[in-house]
């Protein structure tokens, strides 16, 4: 059995928009001039098949350097289905296509042009006993710093990623070059990939040439993701800014500039090349960084309810998977809703048991049970609480606190909060929630991102500094609108400036 399940994260390029890239970039007369061609995830070996569809396309005659095809496949299967595309007399190539894992072999071969399609998932996303085969890789490639990196914010980071650095810093021959088809994380946001754009591994430097993004045009049907083709070049000089193409008509494309303001950090897209984005920087205290909302890891249906009724001072009736209960209102708190942004006077239909104090630490058993309705319903759920899975959420889990949430701490119990929809919307919109009869209102996991603040005056007057301050153009510039990434922290985490705590915002 193969140790990474090709069928996560396989992404299989259309032949039609393999021979799309080996058109544009001339890759066919490179080929027929003795070029050696790599596709170091080659699937069903779409690209290495374009080149020789191409040829007879064009009714070229002449020998046809098979011999300078190479593909690594990792699935048996996918090898297979590439044979019985090839023609006859083309079965020669089969020779060059090695079945092994890219990521954990070192295949000696070195090559004037990398191709390819390599598979998209997080690493997060990998199944436990593959993470524990590659983190190592991840380290090793500059893509992370050390283990714990890939248990926080780096474990988004895309292996595709690391099929791109490793087969550039290993592969390619000096002033080479690569294409790609990417999920446009790897150029676009924030945070996971701050590493794979320094564009330096073992001592080897390359960079990004330039990139086409499809936007909403489907090349890959059951793709939701933001996905372009992106080239690199290895071992050159180069100045910024990079071109970027994004369509605008299935056929034409509209050219912009990818700007970097700093090592690693992800790109603007502007339309001029000689552009210098301008906006004000807001100061914020340290307590103010951004933050995204509670998090149950999994178990809303367990710790979020959207059917509750105050009954007295004291409870509050709600309904739960499995009925009807009554439970002290001490630990429920208001979750920001959707509907919520759009009332004047904001109402809560969904309620979260936080079993916290307000310094943001877990209750303990001692506590709960001084509360013995809550900490009746959280036994009778503890086996699915335990359940959950996850490195952070497990560690809190293994020290007793089955019942903990992420994204809990001393700001999510701030007496005011600026929050704004962070997911899947084009327009930066913030409002102030104080709160609902003593409670603190939360923002809802990834779907919102939110500032702590002291009191209404201050969030109101650091709304007011916001709006001014030019964010749409900033959050416009790296063409995420719609996506789930659109306004999270990490995206706007260069949009202010934070400070000590001795520094008030101005």
């Amino acid at each position: 059995m193969n140790t990474l399940n090709a069928y996560v994260g396989a992404v299989f390029t259309p032949i039609k928009w393999a021979k799309w890239v080996i058109d544009k970039y001339n890759l066919l007369e490179r080929w027929l001039e003795g070029a050696t061609f790599l596709d170091p995830a080659c699937g069903d070996g779409a690209f290495l098949r374009a080149f020789i569809s191409l040829a007879k396309e064009r009714n070229i005659k002449a020998h046809l350097p098979i011999e300078n095809l190479f593909g690594f496949e990792i699935e048996k299967e996918f090898i297979q289905n590439f044979k019985q595309k090839l023609e006859p007399k083309n079965l020669r190539l089969i020779k060059n296509i090695k079945q092994l894992d890219f990521i954990l072999e070192n295949p000696d071969i070195r090559v004037d042009y990398l191709v390819g399609n390599p598979p998209w998932i997080n690493y997060s996303d990998l199944h436990d006993s593959y993470k524990d085969l590659i983190r190592t890789r991840f380290i090793e490639y500059r893509l992370a710093q050390k283990k714990t990196n890939l248990l926080l914010g780096n474990s988004r980071v895309d292996l595709s990623a690391l099929f791109v650095t490793k087969s550039i810093v290993d592969n390619l021959n000096s002033g080479g070059q690569a294409f790609f088809f990417l999920p446009l994380s790897l150029i676009l946001n924030d945070g996971a990939h701050n590493n794979f754009r320094q564009f330096c591994s073992k001592g080897r430097n390359f960079y990004l040439n330039e990139v086409y993004d499809f936007a909403d045009f489907k090349i890959f049907e059951s793709i939701s993701t933001r996905y372009g083709l992106a080239s690199f070049r290895v071992e050159q000089s180069y100045s910024a800014p990079r071109p970027y193409f994004t369509t605008i008509d299935r056929i034409s494309w509209k050219k912009s500039y990818a700007h970097q303001f700093g090592p690693g950090k992800a790109y603007h897209i502007l339309d001029s090349k000689n552009s210098e984005f301008k906006y004000k920087q807001i100061s914020l205290r340290k307590s103010q960084k951004p933050r995204q909302g509670i998090n149950t890891c999994g178990a809303n249906r367990l710790l979020i309810f959207s059917d509750c009724k105050q009954t007295d001072e004291k409870y509050m009736q709600v309904i739960t998977s499995m009925g009807g209960i009554k439970l002290e209102n001490n630990l429920l708190f208001p979750v920001i809703t959707k509907k919520n942004f759009e009332e004047t006077n904001p109402k809560p239909s969904k309620w979260a048991l936080l079993p916290y104090s307000s310094n943001g630490r877990p209750l303990s058993i001692g506590d709960l049970k001084r509360l013995p309705l809550t900490y009746e319903y959280l036994e009778s759920v503890r086996y699915d609480l335990t359940a959950r899975k996850g490195t952070l959420i497990n560690s809190l889990i293994n020290k007793g606190y089955y019942y903990a949430w992420l994204g809990v701490n001393d700001y999510a119990f701030a007496r005011a909060k600026l929050v704004w929809s962070a997911y899947g919307t084009d327009l930066f919109k913030a409002r102030v929630f104080t709160s609902f009869n003593g409670k603190s209102w939360q923002a809802n996991q990834a779907l919102q991102a939110y500032i702590p603040c002291q009191d209404e005056a201050e969030a109101l007057n650091l709304l007011g500094e916001i709006e001014k301050s030019g964010i749409n153009e900033y959050l416009k510039a790296f063409q995420m609108q719609g996506t789930r990434s659109f306004a999270q922290p990490g995206r706007i985490a260069d949009f202010f400036k934070i400070m000590n705590e001795s520094i008030a915002v101005p």
